[in-house]
């Protein structure tokens, strides 16, 4: 049996194992406000990521990346992942917080965390596409 196959069934039979009341509904209903604030996250570190790519593309010689670990002129693939990284440590931070907060009214710190991020990607993919036109 291959690896693919196991982790084939390893997904099938966790689906399997759902409680019909505990499914994905259910979770969406409960967890509202987290699921929010993993949307703005995600998509405020992806368009970081998508404008930084696009400015790369246009504007090769004006655009530089600002983060060390990619250097100056990353590929798109580079650029993606680290960006894939970042979005779901924090996704993974906010879930901690959400589901280990000693109160119900503590859940509310993930939008620390949320909302600086997503203003300062909003400047950053501001200032992407104006140095990439």
């Amino acid at each position: 049996m291959s690896i693919k196959q196991l982790v084939i069934g390893a997904l099938l039979f966790s689906g399997l194992a759902l409680n019909v009341q505990a499914g994905p509904w259910h979770y969406i209903k409960t967890h509202k406000e987290l699921l929010a604030s993993d949307g703005i996250v995600i998509g405020a570190i992806f368009a970081d990521a998508g404008s930084s790519v696009y400015c790369q593309r246009n504007n090769p010689i004006g655009c530089y990346e600002t983060n060390g670990l990619l250097g100056a002129h990353p590929n798109a693939g580079p650029t993606l992942a680290l960006g894939s990284g970042i979005a779901g440590g924090m996704v993974l931070g906010n879930h901690l917080i959400w589901h280990f907060a000693p109160e119900k009214s503590d859940r509310h710190i993930i939008w620390f965390l949320t909302i600086p991020i997503a203003i300062e990607e909003g400047f950053t993919v501001k200032n992407n596409i104006n140095v990439a036109h």
